[in-house]
């Protein structure tokens, strides 16, 4: 909360070692340049590697959220989402459908 900025301080820290340990679990390390050491001369992989990397990260990073808090999937803008054509999109759809259809 803003009022009180470091109360949750430990759960806060325990989420985000979560969310580390399942994307080094995903991917096999957290470190770009090893991420990316395949695809580092390629321009367009490059990018693309990342993005999906990004795109992959935020999905779990989404679902702890939910998972800490529910309620806010309740909030979401169901139109918004549905209009999404990217892979991120296509993940809000998933996560929105998983917990509201």
């Amino acid at each position: 909360g803003k009022d009180r900025p470091y109360r949750h301080r430990r759960e806060i820290r325990d989420i985000a070692r979560r969310l580390h340990d399942a994307f080094k679990a995903a991917n096999g390390a957290t470190c770009c340049r090893i991420l990316t050491r395949k695809v580092r001369h390629e321009k367009r992989a490059h990018f693309q590697h990342c993005a999906d990397l990004t795109a992959d990260a935020a999905a779990l990073a989404a679902r702890l959220i939910l998972q800490q808090r529910p309620g806010l999937a309740a909030q979401a803008d169901a139109r918004f989402i549905e209009r999404r054509q990217s892979r991120i999109g296509g993940m809000l759809r998933h996560l929105y459908h998983r917990f509201f259809a």
